[in-house]
């Protein structure tokens, strides 16, 4: 039976009895190419792998030059093992080419491994070249051109398609090596369905399931891999009753009698239980009994504690004023006028309260709501929450809670262990409409399920030949499914710490939880408001969780946990900012550790990566059977019953002093074109400190700051930083009535400025020997001293020596004439020469410059684009970074980038108190 899952969404746990489906067809043999398209896969994945981790730790260079030198070495071995494979399989053009392209890759990753990169720039090129080879991996291994075609799952609401799903049929392909094996195969796996409705991807449902492909006679694989539960076929036949009025018996065929009280599903082939043939090799097994169809009507209330009762009330205006006209439901249905009085609490339920108008819908302060006609569900009515003399009509809501009785709320553990409870009549309006298990008032048809359990004597299961045949001309498969016998209880808890670099639409609807869905459970977070780092702390339990199978198989495979962050709305609706699908880690036995806290990228319909969230997940097992001791409960929060995150998983915090030196803003777009960029800041955040610059008037005329250094002290931050919030900057500008955000800078890896003052070892003898090493130092000063000596003098006595007499001048004595003769050559032969010649001969240009290369001057060195960008200077990045800022209210992620960037200096260390005390 599908069930409401505690906070949003509907759940089919299905039970203990797991849907199978079976399909047998002959296909061509390619599992070569098949196999081929694996392992590449797995190269790729590989590599996406390490780019994820590095991205979400960063913890310096050495880290992240390990995780990409070890990428690298195990994906080439598999991109080896490819080469050899392709060599050996074909020479055709085809796999030439294939070959060609990874021998390039495996060559461009060899390269990367050797490469020269600087300590800042290792992280933007390792892991976008390492990004580059996995996304071109990802590429190759889809074959588009394979026989076989593609497994396409969808979900249907009797003959109308509501979502689908597609897995490409080689990964979960089953053969004997493991590296050769889809990444899915046998896996309980999360397959996301879209929704054929909407125009965007939206997410429809998440369907777990299990699935593997392979040639027939490797079955048992499969039959191994379920275990510990079996697989068990069924014959199944509907019984069908009719009544023409209320009151009436139930009949064996309608009015018309063209209707069969035996039939299939489809209630269009008619079955008589004791004409049912069974296949060669087949029997059965045990007698018939009855089960409930898992095709049913979903309901408002089950599986909810606490459920809202809602009536509406529509007033018509008349001369005389408002007067009273129906009562209706919320799709506009007209109800009896003594609803609200008769309306009798369903078995198992108590009233809480008496019916009150709900005033916090939209409406006036008595809760009206007005419309000029009585169309207030239709899509193009107009609702005004204010009476006007125009209005005709008006409505509000009335509400009462109900809640479950507590003497009947027993979540009955045997019973699902046992399996799915005895059948029930399953109750329709007419033939062909849609079933629910209570009987209403003007139901007419009624239907019940029987099955009974086929064996197979001689192994036919193997082969897919179960159907059953009806006559000559008609077969019906029957109903398989998984069948566990062993029920655990479990407790999975999600830990939720914070988030990073989140993309929400506007700033009034930053108001951030997180969603987490295991199984049919879904629980949220507090919410938190206007921040795009939102900090939550909080642990999320789900207890008494029931999944069948054993622990070892769960452990090795355990059920996947959904996690969503979004940001609730002003119209009480959600938003998604993004999600994730991941795996929880699973503490079932004595001497099993604990996880650890990562983080994990969000993203949303398969779009590019929008911020991370740093949680854990984990699930215990709380059955008597494993043994495992299930660790205390967390602090419990002040806000009802939410819980804190464990202080065995929290990180340890230290106090660190940051400092920034801020030049200034750089390439700032103004917010009106016919004006500069005025009046604007910076605004730095890290955890719970705020530090703003000063206020830059002109970032034209100057786009400096007047005070370049701030400092924010005893910062409470994580000793590892890889689980630090990041350090965020918010350009503002300043205006009359708020501050405007222009754009927002995120910076997650702060240990790449994390500063630390090497300790000085010193010896305690080191005093005592300070004499003895002074002593030294003062011979060896004077003896350099001396020779020093000894060498001026012999230099001034070979000077002496080689001195010679100057008679020129004597001989020849100058004469004022010849002085002035002289002098009007020089002045004939000098060349002015001033910087914009040395300009002009620099850049080539000789007739602007005539004279200057006689001159013997050197030249300047004249680059073609700014110095920053030049490659020998590396953006001078070895004293000033760069952070560029980004449009918050741009809704596509790739145009999220500004021109406006901040020059600045990062400087963390920690804070010691010697330091805060001197």
């Amino acid at each position: 039976m599908p069930s409401f899952a505690e906070e949003h969404y509907y759940a089919m746990p299905w039970g203990n009895l797991k849907p199978m489906c079976e399909i047998s067809c002959p296909w061509e043999d390619i599992t070569p190419r098949m196999r081929l398209g694996n392992v590449i896969d797995h190269a790729g994945r590989l590599l996406q792998r390490f780019c994820d981790k590095v991205i979400t730790r960063p913890e310096g260079p050495v880290y992240i030059s390990s995780c990409i030198v070890d990428a690298i070495r195990r994906a080439s071995t598999i991109l080896h093992f490819i080469n050899s494979s392709a060599a050996a399989s074909s020479h055709s053009c085809f796999h030439v080419d294939f070959k060609r392209t990874v021998d390039q890759i495996v060559r461009d990753l060899c390269k990367l491994k050797f490469a020269i990169a600087t300590r800042h720039r290792i992280t933007e090129v390792g892991v976008a070249c390492v990004s580059n080879a996995a996304k071109l991996l990802g590429s190759l291994s889809r074959d588009p051109e394979m026989s076989i075609p593609d497994v396409v799952i969808t979900m249907n609401d009797g003959e109308h398609l509501l979502a689908h799903a597609k897995v490409r049929v080689n990964e979960i392909l089953y053969v004997k090596d493991a590296i050769c094996r889809g990444i899915f195969t046998g896996r309980l796996s999360s397959v996301v369905m879209k929704s054929v409705s909407s125009k965007g991807e939206t997410t429809a449902a998440v369907l777990e399931l299990r699935m593997w492909f392979g040639k027939a006679h490797h079955r048992g694989n499969w039959e191994r891999i379920i275990e510990p539960g079996r697989i068990h076929y069924m014959a199944e036949v509907f019984e069908n009753e009719w009544c023409s009025t209320i009151g009436s018996r139930w009949q064996a065929s309608d009015d018309s009698g063209e209707r069969y009280r035996w039939t299939d599903e489809s209630r269009a082939i008619n079955l008589d239980p004791s004409a049912l043939l069974l296949p060669d090799g087949w029997t059965f097994q045990g007698e018939w009994k009855t089960l409930p169809c898992h095709q049913m009507w979903i309901g408002p209330d089950p599986s909810r504690i606490e459920y809202e009762e809602e009536v509406f009330e529509v007033q018509r205006r008349t001369s005389r004023g408002w007067k009273f006209l129906n009562y209706t439901n919320a799709d506009g249905v007209v109800l009896p006028e003594q609803i609200m009085t008769n309306l009798v609490c369903p078995q198992g339920w108590e009233w809480i309260g008496e019916w009150t108008i709900d005033r916090t819908s939209a409406g006036d302060a008595r809760g009206w709501s007005y419309a000029l006609e009585n169309g207030f569900n239709e899509p193009s009515s107009r609702l005004d929450h204010t009476e006007g003399t125009e209005h005709n009509f008006r409505r509000r809501r009335w509400r009462r809670v109900r809640v479950e009785n507590a003497d009947s709320a027993d979540k009955d553990f045997d019973t699902f262990r046992a399996g799915v409870k005895s059948a029930h009549w399953e109750y329709a309006r007419a033939f062909g409409h849609s079933l629910h298990v209570k009987r209403d008032g003007g139901d007419t048809y009624r239907r019940r399920r029987y099955v009974r359990e086929m064996v197979s004597m001689s192994g036919a299961c193997r082969n897919g030949k179960s159907q059953l045949r009806v006559n000559e001309n008609i077969c019906i498969s029957p109903r398989i499914y998984e069948v566990y016998d062993e029920v655990l209880r479990w407790e999975m808890r999600a830990s939720i710490l914070w988030a990073y670099d989140l993309v929400p639409a506007g700033r009034a609807s930053w108001r951030l939880f997180v969603r987490v869905v295991f199984m049919n459970r879904c629980q949220e977070t507090a919410v938190v408001l206007d921040t795009m780092n939102p900090i939550w702390t909080e642990t999320l339990i789900f207890e008494n969780v029931l999944l069948c199978g054993g622990a070892w198989s769960l452990c090795n495979n355990p059920p996947s946990v959904i996690v969503e962050v979004c940001s609730d709305e002003d119209n009480s609706d959600d938003k998604s900012l993004g999600q994730f699908i991941t795996k929880p880690t699973v503490v079932a036995f004595h001497g099993d550790h604990r996880g650890s806290l990562a983080w994990f990228p969000l993203r949303q319909h398969g779009s590019s990566e929008r911020g991370a969230l740093l949680a854990l997940f984990e699930l215990f097992s709380c059955d008597d059977m494993t043994k495992c001791r299930l660790p205390p409960r967390p602090q419990l929060k002040m806000q009802g019953r939410r819980y804190y995150v464990d202080e065995k998983i929290c990180p340890l915090f230290k106090y660190y002093t940051v400092q920034m030196l801020c030049w200034g803003l750089r390439d700032v777009s103004p917010t009106n074109v016919n004006d500069d960029a005025k009046n604007v800041f910076v605004e730095v955040r890290i955890g719970d400190h705020v530090g703003r610059t000063d206020l830059i008037k002109n970032a034209a005329q100057n786009p400096n700051f007047a005070r370049s250094l701030m400092t924010l002290d005893n910062v409470l931050l994580p000793a590892e930083f890889y689980t630090s919030p990041p350090l965020t900057l918010y350009l503002y500008q300043r205006r009359s009535y708020r501050d405007l955000l222009m754009g927002i800078c995120v910076v997650p890896n702060i240990a790449e400025y994390l500063r630390i003052i090497p300790k000085v070892r010193r010896d305690a003898d080191g005093w005592r020997k300070f004499n003895t090493v002074l002593e030294q130092e003062e011979k060896r000063e004077a003896n350099l001293k001396g020779c020093y000596e000894a060498v001026l003098k012999e230099k001034e006595n070979s000077k002496a020596r080689t001195r010679k007499l100057d008679l020129s001048k004597y001989l020849n004595p100058p004469s004022e004439k010849n002085d002035e003769m002289r002098k009007s050559d020089e002045k004939e032969n000098i060349v002015e020469v001033d910087w914009w010649s040395k300009y002009y001969s620099s850049i080539g240009d000789k007739d602007k410059s005539s004279g200057f290369e006689e001159s013997g001057i050197a030249k300047l060195r004249v680059f073609d684009r700014a110095l920053e960008d030049e490659s020998n200077y590396n953006e001078f990045s070895d004293f000033l970074d760069r952070f560029i800022f980004r449009n918050v209210s741009e809704a596509n992620h790739a145009k999220r980038r500004l021109s406006a960037a901040l020059k600045a200096r990062i400087y963390v260390r920690e804070h010691h108190e010697s330091n805060s005390a001197g």
